[in-house]
């Protein structure tokens, strides 16, 4: 059965979209949402592309789930790839496809901004580390993400900082990053 209007020129699609799901056909999924399902199958499959080589070659892909350095990775990318199914899943079954293409763009600074500070916090770990990177990141985003009191949102990011540490390099063993400084605040005691 051939529904009427726009084909995308993928046979597979587009029989796919015209059987549906409960003699529904399915929408047409927006451009912006099929670029980032995109990417996160890239990443997904540059993870297990890494564990299957590099992991592999070093002898960190084997053994029981405590041994083996790959298992972390690569629950992540399961877990990634499953959510992304059902995201796309529920875009597909979704009856206003189309609403979400008129967002003004004012409403995407915020969201921007965070992707900033991000990224300019992965610089700051190369360069200070992460004892002196995280909290001023943790509270610039805490600041963009609207937090209204700074003495409030410093301590929490002073805080989340010192457990995370606490968790990773007592704990868990985990040198953290110690940037071009190489200086890192549990070296201190």
């Amino acid at each position: 059965m051939r529904l009427p209007g726009k084909r995308s020129g993928w046979a597979v699609y587009d029989h796919i979209r015209d059987l549906g799901v409960r003699g529904r056909p399915l929408k047409r999924l927006p451009f912006a949402d099929l670029l980032a399902a995109l990417f996160l199958v890239a990443i997904c499959g540059t993870v297990f592309q890494q564990i299957a080589t590099s992991f592999v070659d070093q002898g960190m892909a084997g053994g029981t789930p405590y041994d083996d350095a790959a298992s972390y990775p690569r629950a992540v990318a399961i877990v990634v790839l499953v959510l992304l199914v059902v995201a796309l899943t529920q875009t597909a079954l979704r009856r206003d496809v189309d609403a979400g293409r008129h967002v003004p763009w004012t409403t995407l600074v915020r969201p921007a901004a965070l992707v900033g500070a991000f990224g300019h916090y992965l610089l700051g770990l190369g360069l200070v580390g992460y004892s002196l990177a995280t909290p001023p990141a943790v509270f610039a985003m805490m600041k963009i993400a609207g937090a209204r009191r700074n003495g409030r949102a410093a301590l929490i990011s002073i805080a989340a900082m010192l457990v995370t540490a606490i968790l990773f390099e007592e704990r868990l063993n985990v040198v953290l990053p110690g940037g071009a400084i190489n200086w890192n605040l549990f070296w201190l005691w």
